[in-house]
């Protein structure tokens, strides 16, 4: 609360549940001071539902994380932005340390 007192801004993802429904669903939120005299007096929320682009990216990780095979992704410019743990174990690296890799091209 003291932080966002200070920004006047804060922007980041909500898990919710509703009482009565039981399900769980994940918001993108964002949350504005109202100022009045240089003062916070009120805030302005904006949400939105990101429950089934959440679930997917869920889906996705746990794939990626157990193929068997060697999967990487990289930036244009060699560097390592995520691998899974079949190519970390082989690579022989950490999986804490992968992110510190660099990739050649072979022509």
């Amino acid at each position: 609360m003291v932080r966002f007192l200070e920004k006047r801004h804060w922007a980041g993802t909500v898990r919710v549940r509703f009482k009565k429904i039981r399900v769980r669903f994940n918001f993108d939120c964002a949350l504005n001071a109202i100022i009045k005299s240089d003062e916070v007096v009120g805030v302005s929320a904006l949400g939105r539902n990101v429950t089934e682009q959440h679930e997917k990216e869920l889906r996705f990780t746990e794939l990626f994380e157990t193929l068997a095979g060697r999967r990487l992704f990289q930036h244009a410019g060699g560097r390592l932005l995520d691998a899974n743990p079949a190519l970390v174990s082989i690579l022989g690296y950490a999986d804490e340390s992968k992110k510190y890799l660099r990739w050649k091209r072979s022509s």
